[in-house]
């Protein structure tokens, strides 16, 4: 008989993180899977309850508020480049490219280089998006639970 996770448990899980639309922003599987424990905060509380008393081989489904785990969606964060000053080959849809902004705080002399994401191109211009692929918005994490292990 397997064991059943409860707080303290280190669980194993592959994950799938969607919109409810089902578009995906990220997953771990394989080699890739994660490895939590229960009740230390290492996932969203609604995944914590969700795990409570699930055995290895569960396949579980919650439902997730975007705005709370990455915040409001925020249309200041669109930015239009000339398609010519994004480095290396043409982006696409979805591409994820270095963006460089000045911050005074930044310990690398005043810049700090962050991934922004292509949300749009044509021939003059792109529309890059910093927001997270799940802020403001409603998501479903898909689970499977890999193993688990109650002991200290």
């Amino acid at each position: 008989m397997t064991e059943e996770v409860r707080s303290g448990s280190r669980v194993r899980l592959e994950y799938e993180l969607a919109t409810r639309e089902g578009d995906l922003i990220e997953d771990a599987a394989g080699d890739e899977s994660i490895e939590v424990v229960v009740g230390e905060g290492d996932v969203p509380e609604a995944v914590e309850a969700a795990l409570e008393g699930a055995r290895e081989g569960a396949e579980l489904e919650v439902e997730l508020d975007g705005e709370a785990l990455f915040g409001p969606y925020d249309p200041g964060l669109l930015l239009s480049v000339p398609a010519d000053e994004i480095p290396g080959a043409a982006p696409s849809r979805g591409d994820w490219v270095p963006v460089e902004l000045e911050d005074d705080e930044s310990p690398e002399g005043g810049v700090t280089q962050l991934e922004w994401r292509v949300v749009e191109v044509d021939s003059e211009s792109v529309i890059l998006d910093g927001n997270h692929p799940g802020a403001g918005k409603a998501l479903v994490a898909r689970l499977r639970v890999l193993a688990v292990d109650s002991e200290p």
